[in-house]
């Protein structure tokens, strides 16, 4: 397995592109149905995935939006990791 690291540079560039993507484009968010929870990290780190009854969808991120024009027309995963902070009782976006 080979790991590469982007310097910061290149990661913003990324996160600019991206950012360009998803604000330039006709999205619409689907609704969250049939998910798991996945934990990681001893419990803290919880991650929503489908639950593999749509074969669309099958084993993915459960937050999805649907492109409808723009670049890269079709499902987009919206991956992210929820975590309760210490000493509080709401889920926080990762």
């Amino acid at each position: 397995m080979v790991a590469e690291y982007a310097s910061p540079e290149k990661v913003k560039a990324a996160w600019n592109e991206a950012g360009e993507i998803v604000f330039n484009s006709d999205i619409e968010i689907l609704p969250i149905e049939k998910y798991q929870m996945r934990f990681f990290a001893d419990g803290r780190l919880v991650a929503l995935y489908t639950d593999g009854s749509n074969p669309k969808t099958k084993g993915d991120n459960a937050l999805i939006c649907n492109m409808k024009s723009g670049y890269g027309k079709g499902l987009l995963e919206l991956k992210h990791l929820f975590y309760i902070p210490q000493g509080e009782t709401e889920f926080k976006v990762y």
